[in-house]
């Protein structure tokens, strides 16, 4: 199978890469170097298995993380929550007492 090299770190990937496996960088160009491209599916750029959808967009299919990580991360999601909530119900009062008066 060919490989693609990417514009920008000119790293090699294989022929039916989206992105540079090494930077991310959208392979635009259908220039392959060796073989002819091939009809592959998308493949996985690090720990992510994405899917090109369109323009702009990128479905996530699969994360790779330990359980305890994922929990150690959902905790700290949700603690930042906190003041982004409080922030949002002070808004709101201001508004709502603005409104009123």
């Amino acid at each position: 199978m060919g490989v693609r090299i990417c514009p920008e770190c000119n790293a090699k990937n294989p022929a039916g890469a989206p992105l540079c496996v090494k930077c991310g960088c959208v392979i635009t160009d259908q220039k392959v170097v060796g073989d002819e491209p091939s009809t592959a599916e998308p493949v996985s750029a690090g720990p992510l298995a994405m899917e090109m959808v369109g323009v702009g967009q990128v479905v996530v299919t699969d994360i790779q993380m330990p359980f305890w990580s994922m929990v150690w991360f959902m905790l700290k999601w949700a603690i930042a929550a906190i003041p982004a909530t409080l922030i949002l119900w002070f808004v709101i009062g201001v508004i709502a007492t603005a409104v009123r008066h």
